[in-house]
């Protein structure tokens, strides 16, 4: 597994998470990540989107509500990196 790097971007230092490892997928990951960011005193935390569980983009599994709120109450700031395709939702049928 690689670690973490802090990058300067327009003067602004960003903790960038690893390629590889676990998933962004709930509150104890994100406390893990808010607590390396204030040991990097990086007030921007950078996560590739595949290290981005499946729940937090299932709005009703109230996994991104969590998460995003406690970066929020942390003011730390979360971005994602990359490009995640749109999956079909399987409930609603598929349009002609």
């Amino acid at each position: 597994m690689t670690t973490n790097t802090v990058v300067a971007l327009h003067g602004t230092r960003v903790l960038r998470r690893a390629p590889d490892g676990p998933p962004l997928d709930g509150e104890s990951t994100a406390l893990d990540l808010i607590g390396d960011a204030y040991g990097q005193d990086a007030p921007l935390v950078e996560v590739p989107v595949a290290r981005i569980a499946e729940d937090f983009f299932r709005l009703r599994s109230g996994v991104a509500g969590t998460v995003v709120q406690k970066f929020a109450g942390h003011r730390v700031r979360l971005a994602r990196q990359g490009f995640r395709a749109a999956k079909p939702d399987r409930r609603c049928p598929a349009s002609p």
